[in-house]
């Protein structure tokens, strides 16, 4: 009797243990952030933008920007924002195979929006669809 109530408890135990290391890991909340980026009044055609948390060790979340517009999930809070985009060099291609010449592309948009990045955003605990990047380059 005692050996039996011994195994079902093992069997409990394992299943519970095995069914904790099954179960799928919850992330931190994220709410929905849209809004507009625009370079010297014009909206940005194509590029990405990444919200980076300025608590250090938590994860970075990003989109693309198409057409001046980008939604996707951060978490809520302060941000510091990178934008980078680039565009056609017209009148310069490359070779890449004899006879095929692929247009040569460039980042155009200033290092103070992108690697030393001065934008910031708050993210409210609701989320938001208003957040409005007027960048320029001077």
């Amino acid at each position: 009797m005692f050996r039996s109530l011994t195994a079902v408890a093992l069997c409990g135990l394992l299943c519970g243990l095995l069914c904790g290391c099954i179960a799928k890991e919850e992330g931190p909340r994220t709410v929905s952030v849209a809004g507009t980026v625009t370079f010297d009044g014009k909206p940005v055609a194509e590029g990405d933008i990444i919200f980076r948390s300025t608590n250090p060790g938590e994860h970075a979340y990003a989109g693309k920007i198409v057409e001046g517009q980008f939604s996707f999930d951060a978490t809520p809070g302060q941000k510091n924002v990178e934008i980078t985009a680039t565009r056609v060099v017209e009148g310069k291609f490359v070779e890449d195979n004899p006879g095929e010449k692929t247009p040569v592309r460039e980042a155009y948009i200033p290092a103070k929006y992108n690697t030393n990045s001065e934008l910031r955003a708050e993210i409210p605990d609701s989320g938001t669809t208003d957040l409005k990047f007027e960048l320029t380059g001077q």
